[in-house]
């Protein structure tokens, strides 16, 4: 066998495994402060959205009321999901 089908062989997977080692447990210099639970959740909170004014500021208290096919008021409140009562 010649120099270059060890390479092949043998090499490239040596430098896969190296590779993976290297991005698995080799860490940032400076790690990001995370959340753990039973600490206080003191982070800015992240939303995203579409775009800017895509959710507006009071949504929740204000909704819009639906209507059922013959024009009365439907009942809101918390229905459906995967543990709502239908």
């Amino acid at each position: 066998m010649t120099f270059q089908d060890w390479l092949i062989l043998f090499g490239a997977p040596i430098l896969v495994v190296v590779a993976v080692f290297a991005v698995v447990f080799l860490r940032h210099p400076r790690p990001q402060s995370r959340y753990r639970a039973g600490r206080p959740y003191d982070f800015k909170p992240v939303w995203f959205v579409a775009r800017n004014g895509a959710v507006p500021g009071d949504s929740g208290s204000h909704a819009a009321e639906l209507e059922a096919a013959h024009g009365e008021a439907v009942a809101s409140g918390p229905k459906g999901g995967s543990h709502g009562k239908w």
